[in-house]
């Protein structure tokens, strides 16, 4: 339960520590005097939206803190070990500070934490009803999740396996649609991919063969320098030509070192030298020879090479620039031919996947629909009670079910439903509160008070099974008053037996029932405006009641107050 609240330099509150009881916390005051400050201030603490206009004017920062007693609540602990979170045994700590700096912090028992880690375990710790949530009951949603947490843990695994069914089926939906709203772009593409495919493996390239057709190239449109220069090389070694070969003068030399090898013996290496040079400059000789001899002129092979470098040339344009990016493209051409090629099988593959995948969704969404149906028979008959204790004594409630046909939903074909991720219920809340009247939506047939006192009896309904131990109301009691008002402060009276209560009223009949009282009060010191929390012992509850029975605080207005203290103490006690 809460323990305590700290607020420092939030909006009209300068500093204040407010501690609350176990059972029913009752906050009362005129009207503006900041009675929903504390609501925002919790609210913001478990992770609304902050904003500088938090910040009390003049001050640099605002800071909440709540302690928690958390002894009994094995749900949390466990929620705080799988987050990492260092349990402290019998106490949670919360603080959040925002400041005008921006530089905000969160902690969670003194240690630096996330809003994101706060928002995770706020609603093991309270349940907070503003006035807002009046209206949300008119809405579908808010009404299956009514019905569902009444339907308490067994509901919770089939729901988590049709959410997930759901998510699946629709991943798998999308994909389908994309391929199919791709499949005209598919074929156009498919056969571009064809026509280059072809054609490049028509050309039959080779690696390297571009390097070689511009080697043989230039051999064939230079065969005659390459013969006459051959030929020049072999008369100049040979002397064929020429008066002295080179080779007769290596001869000439040779001879001549040799004789002076024979006078100086240090000459014979040079002799040597001079000696392989010869027969290898003979060698050079011969291979020139033979090359030239081998040179032909083959003019339609020119062409050949030439129409073939023209065509290399040609695809280089297309896919190129270099020769190997030609071949590369050729690669990847194949290879996303291939892919787009195995998007029709993945199709087929998809469309037998979402079939199996509509067959177990449809079958979990039916499971959780029965459960609902049973669940909501229970709660129609338990509410109903509720509501005798709350002065809607012949009212009758029940909850309707409809499935609504949608072309692009679930089921056989001509029978298709919509469905989503809490399955293929449409939930509708139908009240007569009155005899004599049809059941009609909630929309259409309660006033506030009456949807003030249905909220309260579903709250009181889906408590136990919430399993939270802070129940906060923020005027629960709006459009109502005298006996109706009794009740509904007896029937909080009975909330607060089972957990915490914590309540902002205007009504002295649910302030005459509190275990514990708040008055927050408004007050104008120095030009400067400050609300504070007061707790009312005996006498100051006695005046406060005085005030809203009757706006002042007469002898006739605290007498009627003091008897209604009594009352509620004795009805307290009797129960």
């Amino acid at each position: 339960m809460l323990v305590e609240l700290g607020i420092n330099n939030f909006v009209l509150i300068e500093r204040q520590d407010i501690a609350f009881s176990p059972g029913l916390n009752i906050l009362t005051g005129e009207t503006g005097a900041g009675k929903s400050i504390l609501i925002g201030a919790l609210e913001l603490l478990l992770g609304a939206r902050a904003s500088l206009d938090f910040i009390r004017t003049g001050a640099e920062k605002a800071e909440i803190r709540a302690l928690f007693e958390v002894k009994d609540l094995p749900n949390l602990k466990e929620k705080l070990r799988e987050l990492g979170i260092e349990d402290e045994e019998d106490n949670l700590l919360l603080s959040r500070e925002i400041s005008r700096s921006g530089n905000n912090r969160v902690r969670i028992n003194g240690q630096i934490a996330t809003l994101g880690l706060i928002k995770q375990i706020s609603p093991f710790l309270i349940d907070i009803h503003g006035q807002h949530e009046h209206q949300s009951l008119f809405s579908e949603d808010s009404q299956r999740e009514f019905l569902d947490h009444f339907g308490g843990r067994e509901f919770k695994a089939v729901k988590i396996e049709v959410e997930e069914g759901y998510k699946k089926l629709q991943k798998a939906r999308e994909e389908l649609k994309r391929l199919r709203r791709s499949e005209r772009e598919r074929q156009q593409r498919l056969e571009l991919l064809e026509f280059q495919i072809k054609e490049l493996e028509d050309a039959n390239l080779e690696p390297g063969e571009e390097e070689q057709l511009n080697q043989e190239h230039r051999i064939l449109t230079n065969v005659e320098l390459l013969y006459t220069k051959c030929q020049e090389i072999f008369s100049s070694l040979s002397g064929e030509e020429v008066e002295t070969g080179i080779n007769d003068q290596l001869g000439y030399l040779h001879r001549e070192l040799k004789e002076l090898k024979e006078i100086d013996a240090q000459l014979e290496n040079a002799k040597e030298l001079l000696s392989s040079s010869y027969y290898q400059l003979q060698e050079l000789a011969r291979e020139i020879r033979s090359y030239a001899d081998g040179i032909v002129f083959d003019e339609a092979r020119l062409r050949e090479v030439e129409n073939r470098i023209g065509g290399i040339n040609d695809l280089k344009r297309k896919y190129g620039p270099s020769f190997a990016e030609v071949i590369e493209f050729l690669e990847k051409a194949k290879e996303e031919y291939k892919t787009l090629k195995g998007s029709q099988e993945k199709t087929e593959e998809l469309e037998k996947k979402i079939e199996s995948g509509e067959t177990e969704y449809l079958e979990l969404a039916q499971q959780l629909s029965q459960k609902r149906k049973e669940a909501a028979k229970k709660m129609a008959e338990l509410l109903v009670n509720e509501l005798k204790g709350l002065a809607m004594p012949q009212t009758r409630f029940r909850v309707n079910f409809k499935r609504i046909p949608d072309n692009n939903g679930i089921g056989p074909e001509g029978g298709k439903i919509a469905f989503s991720e809490h399955g293929i219920d449409q939930i509708d809340f139908m009240l007569s509160p009155n005899p004599g009247e049809d059941l009609k939506p909630l929309t259409k047939i309660a006033s506030g008070g009456e949807i003030s006192r249905l909220m309260l009896a579903l709250k009181a309904l889906t408590a136990d099974q919430e399993q939270v131990p802070t129940m906060i109301f923020d005027e629960i009691d709006s459009g109502i008053g005298g006996k109706t008002a009794q009740k509904v402060a007896e029937k909080l009276d009975q909330i607060s037996a089972r957990r915490q209560v914590i309540t902002i009223t205007h009504l002295p009949h649910i302030a005459s029932m509190a275990d514990k009282h708040l008055f927050i009060d408004k007050e104008i010191k120095d030009g400067v405006t400050r609300t504070r929390v007061l707790e009312l012992q005996s006498k100051d509850r006695t005046q406060e009641l005085a005030r809203m029975l009757e706006g002042e605080q007469s002898e006739t207005a605290i007498s009627h107050a003091r008897e209604m203290l009594e009352k509620a103490q004795a009805k307290k006690g009797s129960q």
